[in-house]
């Protein structure tokens, strides 16, 4: 799955990968691709199935949150049994030649004795984005008072908050926090539980999280008890829209809707269906050249455009019924 802050140090991490990392290898490889910024996503989701964990970093760059298409990131590959060079050579090409680019140079090596959960913690440093402060349960130090804490732990779920499709729909929350109070909200394809979490902390009010994914709705279970909103946000696993708990509980005056460009599209009808008259709709996980497409799907629908965020690559869509 593709994934903002207003700043967190200059090293911008991101763990796409959720191959279960916790499970020690007796040894670990690590494979390096230094690429720009532009093609990092890219690059990255293609190796999603064969690694343990993936980052990435910036190298060289401006040093502001906004990076730009030729800023030199480092993309990190993490295997628990050493890659063959021919493997990574031929997916590097497959998305070389899909873009136009020369293949990027790569390397190679052992690394011994990595302790995942440390490694992870490390590579999630706290920030602050909108009206909250995202931390991890490793930070033990002053959370700033104005800001609604949130502390995330993902394990193998999706959504540290550090993404720009996560971080812009906290920034969409702080926005509608302004002129709007919603009492029935639902985040559909939850992950770790952030923006139900960011949802409940904002409005004081009922929230169900709901995730294809069964992993995620533990996830999600956990979180919320960690922030301690378990008594406004419910947990369910749901395939989409098509489950009697959506339907018995809707109409929604929220909907957030994290998740790809297609999904949207496709559950356009029924996220209309289960709208509230006069209700919003939060949509994230679509590149700026998808928007297009994600919002006439919606306009079809009755819904017309609010606003929207950019950062990046990546749209964040606020429409209105």
């Amino acid at each position: 799955m593709l994934n903002l802050s207003n700043s967190y140090n200059n090293s911008k991490n991101f763990n796409l990968s959720y191959n279960n990392p916790f499970n020690q290898s007796k040894h670990t490889w690590l494979t390096e691709i230094p690429i720009n910024f532009a093609y990092i996503e890219a690059f990255a989701l293609i190796f999603e199935d064969i690694t343990l964990s993936i980052s990435y970093f910036e190298l060289e760059g401006n040093g502001s949150f906004d990076s730009k298409p030729d800023d030199l990131w480092m993309l990190q590959l993490y295997f628990d049994s050493a890659p063959k060079e021919e493997l990574i050579y031929n997916r590097l090409n497959v998305i070389a030649t899909t873009l136009n680019i020369a293949v990027p140079k790569f390397n190679t090596s052992l690394v011994q004795d990595i302790d995942w959960i440390k490694h992870t913690q490390e590579n999630f440093p706290p920030f602050a984005v909108g009206n909250f402060f995202v931390h991890n349960s490793s930070f033990h130090e002053h959370k700033p008072i104005h800001l609604y804490p949130l502390e995330i732990d993902a394990g193998r779920a999706f959504g540290t908050g550090e993404h720009e499709t996560t971080s812009c729909c906290l920034l969409a929350i702080s926005k509608l926090a302004k002129k709007y109070q919603f009492y029935n909200m639902l985040d559909m394809g939850c992950g770790s539980g952030i923006l139900a979490i960011a949802q409940a902390k904002t409005w004081q009010q009922s929230v169900h999280a709901v995730d294809i994914d069964l992993q995620s709705v533990i996830t999600t279970k956990r979180n919320i008890q960690i922030n301690k909103v378990h008594k406004l946000v419910t947990p369910q696993q749901s395939n989409g829209y098509q489950s009697k708990y959506i339907n018995n509980n809707a109409p929604y005056d929220l909907i957030i809707s994290n998740i790809l460009a297609k999904p949207l599209v496709k559950f356009a009808p029924y996220l209309a269906r289960n709208l509230a008259r006069g209700g919003i709709a939060i949509l994230s996980g679509l590149l700026s050249k998808q928007e297009k497409m994600v919002l006439n799907a919606h306009r079809l629908q009755g819904l017309s455009l609010i606003y929207r965020i950019q950062r990046n690559a990546w749209t964040t869509l606020i429409l209105g019924s």
